[in-house]
């Protein structure tokens, strides 16, 4: 279940506050980078706030934090199509806070051995 339409913009507020705050502008130093990327992407996409293109727009959230330090992660598209049940499996994983599956996904795309 994605969130109620008059829960979004309470959500989109903490969404700000405790992840874009957090981890926006991401930076180089960061210790943990996938992390960072997968709580941001994960939380976007559970909040669900558009009537489409959820996926599309926190996998550009993702691509524009990389983009800052200089990573490249366009692969994570293909990543997404080639393990859909995986990459579904991270998402409902982050309904509990639990974002090592997410974390693990952006990894592989960031060491290039994903997808």
């Amino acid at each position: 279940m994605f969130a109620a339409a008059g829960q979004i913009p309470r959500l989109m507020e903490e969404f700000e506050a405790e992840c874009l705050a957090k981890y926006t502008p991401l930076l180089s130093s960061h210790p943990d980078i996938p992390l960072a990327l997968a709580e941001t992407h994960t939380e976007l996409l559970l909040i669900h706030p558009f009537r489409e293109g959820n996926g599309r727009t926190a996998r550009l959230l993702a691509k524009l934090m990389a983009g800052q330090i200089g990573v490249d992660i366009s692969g994570f598209d293909v990543l997404v199509e080639r393990q859909r049940e995986n990459y579904f499996a991270a998402v409902r994983a982050g309904l509990d806070r639990n974002y090592t599956p997410m974390r693990n996904l952006f990894s592989a795309t960031i060491n290039g051995s994903g997808p």
